[in-house]
């Protein structure tokens, strides 16, 4: 019950997104994909620093924080293996279905990007937030 828990939390922290507006296209659908395994990819490796440029809302006040968080949440969970599925881009803003796998226990949730910069970003100081 705790690893569900554990996955509900970490797919929650990685899918508060912001909301947006775009037309579909196959390379913003593989971008959306890009950013999704990116993200999960730098967590299982340990590279909280690269997780970071993955994220929207990280300050210079909250990104140690954050890192830690991380770091501390991948001595509980291990590595995550995900998979995406059901990319929708409009404008700006993009969903995707996320099933993640935590030691054999796997929950499916919708994760939704913004596009800043020209690069699919998650909410990074939304999804930490203890409201």
């Amino acid at each position: 019950m705790k690893k569900l828990l554990l996955i509900s939390v970490l797919i929650v922290t990685f899918g508060a997104l912001f909301l947006g507006c775009a037309a579909k296209t196959q390379s913003e659908t593989d971008a959306v994909e890009d950013a999704i395994t990116g993200l999960f990819s730098a967590y299982n490796a340990g590279n909280y620093d690269k997780c970071m440029d993955y994220l929207v809302g990280i300050t210079d006040e909250n990104e140690d924080t954050i890192k830690a968080g991380l770091a501390m949440a991948h001595g509980f969970t291990g590595d995550i293996v995900v998979q995406v599925e059901n990319v929708t881009v409009d404008g700006s803003t993009a969903t995707a279905t996320v099933t993640a796998t935590i030691q054999n226990q796997t929950e499916t949730k919708e994760m939704t990007l913004n596009k800043v910069n020209g690069k699919w970003k998650m909410a990074g100081e939304e999804a930490f937030s203890q409201d």
